[in-house]
């Protein structure tokens, strides 16, 4: 359990830290729309069946953290190497104006989004392309800069 949101801790499969159990949805953190926990849940199922088929490869994981303005981030690890753009999601701590979610792997800038506002009330999603994630070679850290 993540000790800032009380949820499950998941890799970008939604598979906890427990081989081979999954989980999404409200239990990872409350959603703001049904259709990011639809999206979750079928992510969480494709991904417990390439289990069970045997298809499922698991390799180094990276932290993702919450760092300034940002709370209970999900997934909180990421394969490195893992084959596809991966998608974060978070709450802002409060209410940000004319902002910028900024996900560093270290010093370096790996991904920015830039918003007109980020508020509490409403989810958060940057996407890591493919190549970033192939490339990790540390933990990440996601956090809101600009103006509040």
């Amino acid at each position: 359990m993540d000790p800032v949101t009380g949820g499950a801790m998941v890799d970008e499969k939604c598979m906890t830290k427990v081989s081979g159990i999954f989980a999404c949805g409200n239990v990872l953190h409350v959603h703001d729309l049904v259709d990011h926990v639809s999206n979750e849940s079928f992510k969480a199922g494709r991904s417990a069946a390439q289990f069970v088929r045997g298809e499922f490869a698991v390799g180094e994981t990276v932290a993702v953290l919450d760092g300034q303005g940002v709370r209970g981030v999900v997934p909180q690890r990421v394969t490195v190497g893992a084959g596809k753009a991966v998608e974060l999601m978070f709450r802002p701590a409060g209410v940000y104006r004319n902002s910028l979610c900024v996900v560093r792997c270290g010093d370096k800038v790996v991904a920015k989004k830039k918003a007109p506002i980020f508020t509490p009330g409403e989810m958060v999603v940057v996407k890591l392309p493919e190549d970033v994630v192939a490339g990790l070679s540390g933990d990440l850290t996601v956090s809101v800069e600009g103006g509040q």
